[in-house]
């Protein structure tokens, strides 16, 4: 029970403690979860654009639909998958091309203090 400089107890003092702590545990694991739930989807994301769209070399092709994608995902989703971030969806997946190395990336992203990605 914390008491003050005159010696009176306050015991909702070290209950709002306790609840600040539980709040703040809870958030960070939101925040973990919901980073490492993205870095899957954006290479998820990445891959199923690569492997379908930018296959055998139709670079000009997969352009067009790249662009022609994003505007309908931006309309639907927002400015996170715009034209660049896609194509740097597509960079993270071709530099890990097994999808067991990229959950492990999003299991170390989420377990990292300050893990990179963050802001």
């Amino acid at each position: 029970m914390a008491t003050d400089v005159l010696g009176h107890r306050h015991p909702e003092a070290a209950l709002l403690g306790e609840l600040r702590e539980l709040i703040a545990q809870a958030r960070q694991h939101v925040a973990q979860t919901a980073n490492s739930t993205l870095t899957l989807l954006y290479w998820r994301v990445g891959t199923r654009i690569q492997r379908e769209v930018l296959q055998d070399g139709r670079a000009d092709y997969g352009a067009q639909i790249v662009a022609t994608v994003s505007r309908q995902l931006v309309r639907e989703y927002g400015q996170g998958f715009g034209v660049r971030s896609l194509r740097r969806m597509i960079q993270f997946a071709e530099g890990f091309a097994d999808e067991a190395v990229a959950a492990t990336l999003a299991r170390v992203r989420k377990s990292a203090p300050g893990g990179f990605g963050d802001a």
